[in-house]
């Protein structure tokens, strides 16, 4: 009994923590993203959203990018500021947005579209 309520106390600071949103919760004032490389914060929908651009000497039209998948708040952050270095090197673009812990749901992939309208339109 201990074991099952210390596992269900772990589970709602961990829910808490990540920023779970029920469907059709939005947050009411989302921060905009930190960023760990220059870039561009704004906010998609409500939600934090990034594009880090290479140099301009690497850019190209269409300009190539990759999507980066944050899931939490803080991402991404000096773990990943290597690989994120490497494709701005090599002139492609990172853009992210923070979906929470949507993963592939349709939620999470409304957000992602949502996003790449906003890079390409």
């Amino acid at each position: 009994m201990r074991l099952q309520f210390r596992s269900l106390a772990c589970l709602a600071i961990g829910l808490s923590i990540c920023g779970l949103h029920t469907k059709g919760e939005e947050p009411t004032s989302a921060p905009v993203k930190k960023l760990i490389l220059p870039g561009e914060a704004f906010l998609v929908q409500n939600r934090p959203a990034f594009v880090l651009l290479p140099p301009e000497k690497e850019r190209r039209t269409p300009q190539p990018w990759i999507l980066y998948a944050p899931t939490l708040l803080g991402y991404p952050d000096q773990h990943e500021k290597w690989m994120h270095e490497q494709f701005l090197a090599a002139g492609v673009a990172v853009a992210g947005i923070d979906v929470g812990e949507s993963y592939g749901s349709p939620q999470g992939r409304e957000l992602f579209t949502a996003l790449c309208q906003e890079l390409t339109t």
